[in-house]
C-alpha cells in the first residue's frame, strides 16, 4: 500500500487550522463573556465610580462602606481600575482604596509566592501603578535577590520602585543605599532625587551617623542634587569625614547648593 504523504500532511494542516479556529472562537466567547460581566458590574455600581472620580462629596469611609456589597476582591479591583481610566487619572491617585480593600496585599503575595515569573512580573508592575509604600520592602527584596529571581521580574520590580513616590517609602529606600549590588544604589539615588526635598532629613541623618562609607557618600551626593540649603551645615561637617570620597562628595554637593556660608570653609581646605 502506497502512503500518500501529501494527503497526510494536508490533513494535519487542516486539523491544525480547525483546532486554532475552535480555540479562537472559544477565546473570543470567553472574552465577550468577561466583558459582558464587567459591563454589568460597572453599570450596577455607577454610584461608586462617580464617588471615586470625585464627582460626589462622599468621604473615604462612605466609599469603602459601599464596597462591602461587592462580592469579591477581583470585582472591587475592576471598579477602581475603571474609575481611574474613565477619570483619566493615574491608578496611584486611588491607591488608598487598593490598600484598604486588600488588593495591594494580594499583589504582594503574588509577587512573593507565585510560581510563574510572568505572574510575579505582572504583580510588580501593578504594585508600581498602585504606588503604595507597603510594596517597597517587598520590591526591594525581589530586586536584591540576584541568585534566585528572574531578571525580568527584577526589572519590573525596579521600574515599579521608580514609580512609587510615597514619602512613607523613603526610609526603606535610604536603607537600600547600602546594598552591595553595584548597580542598585545609583538607581535608588535617582528615585530619592525624584521624590524631592522630603528625603533630605533622612539623608542628613545618614550622612551624620551611618557607619557605611558608601552610604554617607551617596547621601552627600543626593543632597547636592536636591540643592537643599538645610543640608549645608551637615555637609560642612562632612568636610572633615574620615573618608576622602565622602569629603569630596560633600564639597561637590556644597558647590551645587552654592551657599555663601560654605565658602570660607572650602577656602580653608585649599
Amino acid at each position: 500500500m502506497t502512503v500518500n504523504y501529501v494527503t497526510i500532511l494536508s490533513l494535519v494542516v487542516i486539523l491544525i487550522i480547525v483546532s486554532l479556529s475552535v480555540c479562537l472562537v472559544i477565546y473570543r466567547g470567553r472574552s465577550k463573556l468577561r466583558s459582558s460581566r464587567a459591563d454589568k458590574l460597572l453599570n450596577k455600581n455607577r454610584d461608586i465610580l462617580k464617588d471615586l472620580a470625585g464627582e460626589t462629596n462622599a468621604t473615604d469611609d462612605e466609599i469603602l462602606d459601599k464596597f462591602k456589597d461587592i462580592d469579591n476582591i477581583i470585582n472591587a479591583e475592576i471598579i477602581i481600575d475603571n474609575a481611574a481610566a474613565q477619570s483619566h487619572i493615574p491608578i496611584s491617585h486611588l491607591g488608598k482604596y487598593y490598600d484598604a480593600l486588600g488588593i495591594t496585599d494580594t499583589y504582594i503575595d503574588t509577587l512573593q509566592h507565585a510560581s510563574s515569573w510572568e505572574k510575579r512580573a505582572f504583580a510588580a508592575e501593578k504594585l508600581g501603578q498602585i504606588g503604595s509604600a507597603k510594596a517597597v520592602p517587598h520590591l526591594l527584596s525581589i530586586i536584591m535577590d540576584t541568585k534566585n529571581e528572574d531578571d525580568d521580574v527584577r526589572g519590573a520590580a525596579l521600574r515599579a520602585l521608580g514609580r512609587i513616590k510615597d514619602t512613607r517609602a523613603i526610609p526603606a529606600l535610604v536603607d537600600a543605599l547600602g546594598s552591595p549590588d553595584t548597580w542598585l544604589p545609583p538607581r535608588i539615588s535617582e528615585i530619592l532625587v525624584s521624590i524631592g526635598q522630603e528625603t533630605a532629613p533622612y539623608l542628613k541623618e545618614e550622612l551624620k551617623s551611618s557607619p557605611s562609607e558608601p552610604k554617607r557618600g551617596l547621601a552627600a551626593e543626593i543632597l547636592g542634587c536636591l540643592e537643599d540649603k538645610s543640608a549645608v551645615i551637615t555637609l560642612m561637617d562632612s568636610l572633615s569625614d574620615i573618608s576622602p570620597e565622602v569629603r569630596a562628595k560633600a564639597a561637590s554637593a556644597l558647590c551645587k547648593i552654592k551657599d555663601s556660608g560654605a565658602v570660607h570653609v572650602l577656602l580653608e581646605l585649599l
